[in-house]
């Protein structure tokens, strides 16, 4: 599919990625073996996006949704592009060791850990210390959209910007249609009233399940742009830069912004990190999409950002059930 690639698809939405068949819910132990015999499948410069959805950090933060984005390299133009959405709340830990019948050494775990594939991620810390701290998990050949922008430009390591503030100054440079940033704006305004509980919301939709055609789209919506992001930085540094951004393990791992003691944090299921989550209402949108804030939608340097923790209460009531898993 090219509708990553050029602009000019007309009125394709993000919403129409959830209903077409390159996108399918891992949501069972056989559809975890399914989703491994096709990474099996992967060749050549394949790339893998990653994205993880679930509650603020916290000693019972949830882990709800992971996201998964398989792309071709460019030489490869018939083959498809692959979601993947693994239920994590409902397969738990389950999602990281179900192997291969007959083949106890191929997991979602040996994967994220081997170095075949590259994993481009955003906010890694986030990311590696969720996987690592709940699952065991330690991801391997990261790549960090977040520090490349940030090398673009020459900024200080400790001066970043959340997806949302990217989205808004970059999405025409990045390639992505009209249609495409209006849905992912929609879908992310839906969302932040749905859930922030500043505003009245709740965060059970984390928990709820079945889940929602909505509440997958808020999953896979920043995943699915990623790969434009991934150009439009990867194609403004030199080799040198490009080979710092690649985390958490290497030698490359000083040059990010968490310290070498986090994963010793982490381990305790302590949070070894203050991201918040991006609670905001947009003042005002140009034809541009603009924001009236100088500092983009979210706000700017995420690592400004202070909001209280609000946990979720466990008695959820509704036609959907809270979904529990052992992990």
């Amino acid at each position: 599919m090219a509708i990553f690639t050029s602009r000019g698809n007309g009125s394709f939405k993000l919403t129409d990625w959830i209903h077409s068949d390159n996108h399918k819910l891992i949501d069972t132990p056989g559809k975890v073996r399914m989703l491994i015999e096709a990474l099996l499948l992967l060749r050549g410069s394949w790339v893998c996006y990653l994205d993880l959805t679930g509650t603020r950090p916290c000693e019972d933060s949830v882990t709800s949704v992971l996201s998964l984005y398989l792309t071709p390299p460019p030489s490869e133009i018939r083959s498809f592009h692959c979601l993947y959405t693994v239920d994590i709340c409902a397969l738990g830990s389950s999602a990281f060791t179900t192997c291969l019948v007959g083949d106890k050494t191929m997991s979602l775990k040996g994967f994220l850990e081997a170095r075949n594939t590259p994993i481009v991620v955003f906010e890694a810390k986030r990311i590696t210390d969720r996987l690592s701290s709940h699952f065991g998990v330690n991801v391997k050949n990261v790549k960090e959209l977040q520090l490349m922008e940030c090398a673009t430009l020459g900024r200080e390591k400790d001066d970043l910007y959340d997806f949302g503030t990217l989205m808004a100054r970059d999405w025409f440079k990045a390639g992505l249609d009209l249609p495409w940033i209006e849905s992912w704006t929609d879908i992310h305004l839906a969302a932040n009233k749905s859930l922030d509980p500043l505003e009245g919301g709740t965060l059970h939709d984390y928990c709820l399940r079945p889940l929602t055609h909505f509440f997958v789209a808020y999953c896979v919506k920043d995943v699915l742009c990623f790969p434009n992001f991934h150009r439009l930085y990867g194609s403004q540094l030199v080799q040198q830069w490009d080979d710092m951004s690649e985390a958490p393990d290497g030698p490359e791992k000083e040059l990010l912004w968490w310290r070498v003691a986090d994963p010793k944090m982490c381990s305790s299921r302590e949070p070894a990190y203050a991201v918040q989550e991006p609670w905001f209402e947009p003042k005002k949108m140009d034809l541009c999409l603009g924001y009236s804030n100088p500092k983009g939608p979210m706000g700017g340097k995420q690592n400004k950002r202070k909001r209280k923790h609000q946990e979720i209460d466990p008695s959820v009531t509704g036609e959907r059930t809270t979904c529990s898993a052992a992990t």
